[in-house]
């Protein structure tokens, strides 16, 4: 195994990045299937973590990285690798999985970026594709439980 070794106060950024990140994908998947436009407090919520995220940024996004560099060590380089851009989306992707949730500056935003909402005016239900965006969120929440365990040498038993 390539692991790299990580700092206590780096594995402290994934642990606490992880675990807001939990909370604040709980939002997302709230707000993503409902008829009501976000209310005040869940864009409140939303900026607070939004915030969060973008000041450790830069502190955060190498331990990622080190994480992917990892996955493709261990995997021996092969192709079709789920760590190996084939796709624009893919490289996004690959170099932060969280960035499409938290860059833009609103929850309403964050849905018409996500393709959710046509337009940041006049809310509507999209419940359509909001269960195609819960199971894409549900995936990267999988991936940041798996660089969790990768930070902390925890494996995941399968039974």
């Amino acid at each position: 195994m390539v692991k790299a070794l990580l700092l206590k106060r780096e594995k402290a950024l994934i642990d606490d990045w992880i675990s807001r990140f939990m909370d604040f994908s709980d939002i997302i998947a709230l707000a993503s299937g409902s008829d009501v436009a976000p209310s005040e407090q869940d864009e409140i919520r939303y900026y607070r973590f939004r915030e969060w995220f973008m000041r450790r940024e830069s502190a955060f996004l190498p331990l990622w990285w080190k994480y992917i560099e990892d996955q493709n060590a261990e995997s021996g380089g092969r192709t079709g690798n789920d760590f190996e851009p084939d796709a624009k989306e893919s490289a996004a992707f690959v170099n932060n999985p969280f960035g499409n949730y938290y860059h833009p500056k609103s929850l309403v935003q964050t849905f018409v970026h996500l393709g959710l909402q046509k337009a940041n005016t006049n809310w509507e239900s999209c419940d359509d594709q909001a269960g195609d965006m819960r199971t894409v969120l549900i995936g990267v929440i999988g991936v940041a439980v798996e660089f969790h365990q990768w930070a902390f040498g925890t494996t995941r038993s399968v039974d």
